[in-house]
């Protein structure tokens, strides 16, 4: 509203309708369309680009590669007589029965929600990638 002269509601909106009266109907120019369509045709479309992964696909490989050796190596390693650090750090381990986690279904429900939820994963973002690149 129009403070300084005293305007209330009704009488802004009707200043502002009298000043669209007085300034008329007025139509685009006949190669408005024409013009429009031309730079928009100049104008390329802005792509979509996929940023690389902070850590690419073979430093994941190589990580799990490692990691199972060192594993491998500490859990295989030779002890005389049982009393090395690995054997010592393995019996302070708690014991896992196989037969129970397989049989049990709860683990079997959290796995096969978690695969069903990596698959599905798999097929949505191939098929963003494929609709952003076509």
């Amino acid at each position: 509203m129009d403070t300084e002269r005293g305007l209330n509601q009704r009488k802004a909106d009707e200043a502002l309708r009298s000043l669209f009266k007085g300034a008329g109907h007025s139509t685009a120019p006949e190669s408005m369309d024409a013009r429009i369509l031309a730079r928009i045709a100049v104008t390329a479309p802005a792509g979509v680009a996929m940023e690389p992964p902070i850590i690419p696909l073979g430093g994941w490989i190589g990580a799990g590669v490692i990691s199972i050796g060192l594993v491998g190596a500490a859990v295989l390693s030779p002890s005389p007589g049982g009393t090395g650090w690995v054997d010592q750090a393995l019996n302070k381990l708690p014991k896992l029965d196989l037969a129970y986690i397989l049989t049990s279904p709860w683990i079997l429900a959290i796995t096969v929600g978690a695969i069903t939820l990596f698959i599905l994963d798999s097929i949505l973002s191939r098929r963003r990638l494929t609709s952003v690149t076509h």
